[in-house]
């Protein structure tokens, strides 16, 4: 189990996340992303202030907002050196999604042998096999304290084979302040699932047993989730759990120039 995951500049990144914790918890225009800080209103954070956050960190997430007119505002804050990644949003609301999933889990069958759990506060080696698992597949892993729950509340579940291997996972993080634009959302994220196994809609099983166990537990009123407009897989898989495109509404990454953070 790595306390923090990445190479040493995500790494530090992630440490000072994790000391503005106090921080992040009593700012409604922010969230705890474990790997990065997340803006949820920067308008409300104040420019000055979200300068000198990502004149420090050097990488940002800014939470579902307007693909139209956000980015020429960010650029024009934060300048040419950084490169501005977007990520479709995805809404759906409890009812719909606990729908779907029900209906999705009645349809896929888990192979014979294997099991899959949601976990609210794992153990070390489990946290340890999920981030293999993420590293395996191109997923930025979340620090272990994040995993564990012991920050925000962090629900992840676990498919493993019949011999013990664990070959999927995915996340919903109850990371939003209440009282923020996202208040009552939780964050679906991080599905992996090794390329061995892929083509058999695994991914879409654990996002449902996912999202039911994070439902019953957290209670949220809606999930978001955001997938590149690439990931045309992606897009399916989510889409069959009730999420749906939120017309206009994208998640930007600020990056050094000719990075990348998490596919």
């Amino acid at each position: 189990m790595a306390d923090y995951c990445g190479d040493p500049v995500n790494i530090e990144i992630q440490k000072r996340i994790h000391a503005r914790r106090g921080w992040i918890a009593a700012t409604p225009t922010v969230a705890n992303g474990g790997r990065v800080l997340n803006i949820v209103d920067p308008d409300g954070l104040g420019w000055a202030q979200v300068r000198d956050i990502v004149a420090e960190d050097r990488l940002a997430a800014f939470v579902a907002q307007d693909q139209e007119t956000f980015i020429p505002r960010l650029t024009a804050e934060l300048g040419e050196e950084y490169d501005y990644p977007v990520w479709q949003v995805y809404r759906g609301s409890a009812d719909d999604v606990g729908a779907a999933c029900l209906d999705l889990l009645a349809q896929v069958m888990l192979p014979k042998g294997w099991r899959i759990e949601t976990l609210f506060h794992p153990d070390e080696e489990q946290i340890s096999q999920v981030q293999d698992l993420n590293l395996a597949t191109g997923v930025a892993p979340y620090p272990a304290y994040y995993s564990a729950g012991s920050v925000v509340g962090c629900a992840t579940t676990v498919l493993w084979s019949d011999t013990g291997e664990a070959v999927g996972s995915a996340s919903v993080v109850d990371k939003f302040h209440p009282d923020g634009l996202l208040g009552g959302s939780v964050f679906k994220g991080s599905t992996c699932v090794l390329s061995a196994h892929r083509g058999r809609s695994l991914g879409k099983l654990i996002n449902a047993h996912n999202l039911l166990g994070s439902l019953k537990v957290f209670g949220w009123a809606h999930a978001i989730a955001q997938v590149q407009p690439s990931n045309i897989a992606s897009q399916k898989t989510i889409g069959t759990c009730g999420l749906t495109p939120l017309e206009g509404s994208v998640t930007v990454g600020v990056l050094p120039s000719g990075t990348v953070f998490t596919r």
